[in-house]
């Protein structure tokens, strides 16, 4: 699964010897997402079962979760608000976390944003805020992918990464449909002829929130589906080309990708981007904004 624990400690403590400028970061973040791996991993065992996968609406672009109810998995979002709100707490601003805020996230509560984050309906976390005492909404949306994700990896684990190949060419993840955090290139595979011709490097997209990974073309913006490369650009830092920066000039993003025919051992992909904020830093001194902003890459002008 994408979110393995023994990955998600192994990938924390090799940012920290091997990058130290990283380390106050990795601390910070490292509670959080190893408890999120863990939780992925119990629900991975026991969790809700995800929806049956419908290929014909995959080959027309929409993705598994695109209007499913979340009801069935509220004790599993209450189990994550419980494990995650202390943790996600320590890390927010005094201001930004009214008293009585967290006690007031129910599972119906938690279900009806979750659904909202999936479908694109911003306007319901405006909605929510009042009722949770003024708590920002950037603040609560941050809390709901949070909670959310090991719920939603659990069960994308459970599909496996196959089971939209060939029947989606989107940017936007098959599963849950949001857009990457950060792409790879794939190692060698042993059992794919075509790769051991070519030796691996087949674009992969790793999602924001669910963490699924399915492939996608490496001459094309996940944003925008730009092909252009006149308008299509890769910076990198010399001497490490495998941690690279995917510029698009149409849409005026950036998504960052590793090789991983160059990394030993395969490091876990939310947690790798930890040790990638000078890519960050340099693409957004070229007026680029990240294609899906997280705490750590929405960086103070």
């Amino acid at each position: 699964m994408a979110n393995d624990l023994k990955a998600v400690q192994t990938t924390l403590e090799s940012i920290s010897s091997t990058k130290p400028v990283y380390a106050e970061l990795v601390e910070t973040f490292s509670p959080l997402m190893s408890k999120q791996a863990e939780l992925a991993e119990e629900f991975g065992e026991n969790g809700p079962e995800p929806p049956k996968v419908d290929e014909v609406r995959l080959m027309e672009g929409v993705h598994v979760l695109a209007g499913v109810k979340c009801d069935d998995w509220k004790e599993f979002l209450l189990a994550s608000s419980r494990a995650l709100l202390p943790l996600l707490k320590d890390m927010a601003p005094p201001e930004a976390w009214p008293p009585e805020a967290d006690t007031n996230l129910s599972g119906k509560t938690l279900a009806r944003l979750v659904e909202a984050r999936l479908s694109g309906d911003l306007q319901q976390f405006e909605n929510t805020f009042v009722k949770l005492d003024g708590m920002p909404p950037s603040v609560l949306f941050s809390i709901v992918e949070a909670v959310a994700a090991p719920v939603l990896a659990s069960m994308a684990g459970r599909l496996g990464e196959s089971f939209s190949k060939g029947c989606w060419d989107q940017g936007s993840c098959p599963f849950c449909g949001s857009l990457p955090t950060i792409a790879y290139l794939s190692r060698r595979d042993p059992k794919d002829i075509e790769n051991l011709v070519g030796g691996g490097g087949k674009k992969h997209l790793h999602c924001s929130l669910c963490s699924h990974n399915w492939e996608y073309r490496r001459d094309t913006c996940p944003a925008c589906g730009n092909q252009d490369q006149e308008s299509r650009e890769i910076f990198f830092v010399d001497g490490m080309k495998h941690e690279r920066i995917e510029a698009c000039h149409e849409c005026g993003t950036y998504c960052l990708c590793i090789d991983l025919r160059e990394c030993e051992p395969q490091p876990q992909l939310d947690v790798v981007q930890l040790g990638l904020v000078h890519l960050d830093m340099i693409a957004q001194d070229k007026d680029l904004e990240p294609m899906t902003p997280t705490t750590w890459n929405s960086l103070e002008p």
